[in-house]
């Protein structure tokens, strides 16, 4: 699949990505498996990252793009990872994300984005 975007702001989107599962998904010294799909779906670019983690409790769930959340202040969360993704996907990159996640059951985040960049009006 070829794509006309940024470059740097897919990797962070990614880095975010695998941070927040690194440091919230798995407690320390657990392993568990990240899993990246692309696809092409209605004419864009569809990203699949799921973690199989902790999961995400559901009233966190509504406030994880939320700028400075986080459920980690006391080891130095700040709050920002997602909010950042976030931000990139639907202002810099005119896509969609979305997050589903049950306790016990890891994160699934999907995004939306055209396969074209979008040039500003």
């Amino acid at each position: 699949m070829e794509i006309d975007s940024y470059p740097g702001a897919f990797a962070q989107i990614l880095t975010n990505l695998v941070m927040n599962s690194l440091v919230h998904a798995y407690n320390l010294g657990e392993s568990g498996h990240l899993t990246i799909e692309v696809s092409k779906q209605n004419g864009s670019l569809q990203l699949d990252y799921r973690d199989d983690g902790k999961g995400i409790e559901p009233e966190s769930l509504s406030k994880i793009f939320d700028p400075f959340y986080t459920t980690d202040r006391e080891h130095g969360g700040t709050g920002l990872g997602l909010s950042s993704v976030y931000n990139i996907v639907t202002i810099q990159l005119a896509g969609t994300i979305e997050c589903s996640s049950q306790p016990g059951q890891g994160a699934h985040f999907r995004i939306r984005l055209p396969l074209s960049k979008q040039e500003p009006a």
